[in-house]
């Protein structure tokens, strides 16, 4: 088989408007832990973007990784690398503040089954 198609990289995250429609998904598979990946900056090793619905574990300092589900793509989302829920910013940065910018948000391309 083809090598796994994979992601590890870091960039700048913000906060997603929680009207953000696109996939069909009300609500992640996590709840309220998702986000939309900008279409153009956000590209896996393959050169593709993400399919709805794949995960992503991502972390920042010392928060441990958590998992965020693909609901929506990002259509505003500048230089942005994705916008995180409000739930998963909060977790992330310790605010979710509509103004609120992560840099350095460490991304990895996961399974989305083993949620913790």
């Amino acid at each position: 088989s083809s090598s796994k198609v994979s992601y590890t990289g870091s960039g700048t995250v913000e906060l997603l408007d929680p009207s953000t429609q696109g996939c069909g998904y009300d609500n992640a598979m996590y709840g309220t832990y998702f986000f939309a990946p900008n279409q153009g900056k956000f590209m896996l090793s393959n050169g593709e973007a993400p399919e709805c619905g794949q995960c992503i574990e991502v972390s920042h300092g010392t928060v441990k990784p958590f998992k965020v589900q693909y609901i929506a793509p990002c259509f505003n989302c500048q230089d942005s690398l994705f916008r995180l829920s409000s739930d998963a910013m909060k977790k992330l940065s310790g605010t979710n503040d509509v103004l609120s910018s992560i840099s350095d948000v460490k991304v990895k391309l996961v399974d989305c089954d083993g949620f913790t």
